[in-house]
């Protein structure tokens, strides 16, 4: 059995393709496809977490192996132990799949670590496949800062910079790129762009689908586009909270119902020149991507910055009034929670 490992990177469409092999493992199986299980993330999406994190703890890297294998490895547990009971548990299940043709593995969280651990999850793979395809879709820097700055914002993850200085060490692709290259072996890394007009109909599922020879199924559930970004005007607001309230967070339905409070068209976009400086700090990297794994000279993205605004601040999209209908809001959703309780106490 052969094995294709996605390993991101990050907001490039990635949950919504985990989501689809969750949800349609029967389908797939069917066609000869298998997804694991043992090594998913549990929760609603699927990510085969356990491998990058399996990796991680072989690496020795303490940090990642914490941050991966929450809910992985039971409170209290040794980690290491846990881990490696995790491993087993992935090498008895691939075992007992050895009628499919083919394995799918999707963990981004991979795309955040570095060559210890992908020689790790190389070794970890190659006792179990004949062969390995490292897939991996790269999205235009600073457009992935801005992406990854909304989701941050949305479930209230204090962000200090949308562009840092330094930059995110991640964003470095032909590290990333090369590293992968150098432990799973050139020839079988695939880089394949997060553009619409590289991507198969526009689309990220269907070019997944594509690139690992997924045949089309009338059954198939496909799921909606999952992680949707905020407008301007809830980003600003969410924003602005952090700065107030430090690392103290609203309750989801309540943040919630102040979100549906502030409607607007715009979606937050910085500055072109801020945007355009730092995705500049990659070019000879992104050329050496672009010259050595798809055989092209020249940049490796579309350079068109015309989505971004001359100038921008995030307190552009939002007014005091916005703000103070927001907080009324606020206030209505818990004087209504209080009710509830006085009278769920009253009939008790």
């Amino acid at each position: 059995m052969d094995a294709i490992l996605h390993v991101g990177v990050t907001k490039t469409g990635t949950t919504t393709i985990q989501k689809f092999l969750r949800e349609n493992c029967e389908i797939l199986g069917r066609q000869g496809i298998f997804v694991p299980r043992s090594i998913m993330f549990p929760n609603d999406f699927g990510q085969h977490t356990g491998l990058s994190a399996i990796s991680a703890s072989r690496a020795g890297n303490d940090y990642a192996t914490k941050w991966l294998s929450r809910a992985l490895v039971p409170a209290g547990a040794d980690r290491g132990e846990g881990l490696e009971r995790l491993h087993d548990l992935f090498v008895q299940e691939v075992r007992d799949a050895g009628q499919h043709r083919k394995a799918i593995i999707s963990t981004e969280a991979m795309s955040h670590l570095g060559r210890a651990e992908f020689v790790e999850a190389h070794g970890i793979l190659s006792r179990l496949f004949d062969r390995i395809k490292v897939l991996i879709y790269l999205r235009r820097q600073d457009l992935h800062a801005v992406s990854l700055f909304n989701s941050m914002v949305r479930i209230q993850l204090p962000v200090l910079d949308l562009f840092p200085d330094p930059p995110y060490p991640h964003h470095d692709f032909a590290r990333m790129v090369s590293d992968l290259a150098e432990s799973f072996g050139r020839a079988n890394v695939e880089v394949r762009l997060f553009e619409p007009a590289s991507l198969e109909g526009g689309d990220s599922l269907g070019d997944f689908r594509l690139a690992c020879g997924i045949v089309d199924d009338p059954s198939f559930f496909i799921p909606e586009r999952q992680n949707e970004s905020l407008n301007a005007k809830q980003v600003a607001f969410i924003h602005h909270l952090q700065c107030a309230n430090g690392e103290n967070t609203l309750p989801p339905m309540q943040l919630r119902a102040i979100l549906d409070e502030l409607e607007c068209e715009e979606r937050f976009m910085p500055s072109r020149a801020a945007a355009e400086a730092y995705y500049r700090q990659f070019a000879a990297g992104n050329a050496l991507v672009a010259r050595e794994f798809l055989g092209r000279d020249g940049p490796l993205f579309d350079e068109d910055f015309g989505m971004y605004p001359e100038s921008a601040a995030i307190g552009d999209f939002i007014t005091v009034e916005d703000m103070a209908r927001a907080m009324i809001r606020h206030l209505n959703v818990e004087r209504r929670i209080r009710i509830r309780k006085r009278k769920a106490k009253a009939r008790n």
